[in-house]
């Protein structure tokens, strides 16, 4: 805190008893601080729009890169956004229980040569319902 807040601040503490020369010095302080608080306002809102204008680019850009591209630098997809957040930010390592997930609910095993899995019930194709 500088002198000039210090005097501020007891200036308004005290303003019923200030002096017509203090009562206007406070006034113009009270201008000066909101026009400073202004400008500072008005500074940040254009830094956080041009920032996010800039992230809205990256990603796009990111976006209209094919699949192959994205693997080589080592970006999935669905992480641009956060990338672009947060490029500091480490990437998330895997969940510890997905592992054990994938295990419980392997992928189906193709059918077996000559007979097509009818794709609503996984029955051979001909048979319909039930599995005898």
């Amino acid at each position: 805190m500088t002198h000039q807040d210090d005097e501020f601040d007891m200036l308004l503490r005290h303003h019923r008893t200030l002096t017509p020369e203090q009562h206007d010095l406070l006034v113009r302080r009270a201008v000066e601080r909101a026009k400073a608080y202004r400008a500072e306002a008005i500074r940040s809102l254009f830094r956080r729009l041009f920032g996010w204008i800039r992230r809205r680019a990256a990603v796009a850009r990111l976006q209209a890169l094919d699949g192959r591209t994205l693997k080589d630098i080592g970006i999935n997809r669905c992480e641009i956004e956060a990338i672009v957040r947060d490029p500091e930010r480490p990437p998330r390592e895997p969940l510890p229980g997905l592992a054990s997930v994938t295990a419980l609910n392997p992928a189906r095993p193709p059918a077996s040569r000559g007979t097509r899995a009818d794709a609503s019930n996984g029955a051979p194709h001909g048979r319909v319902g039930r599995a005898a």
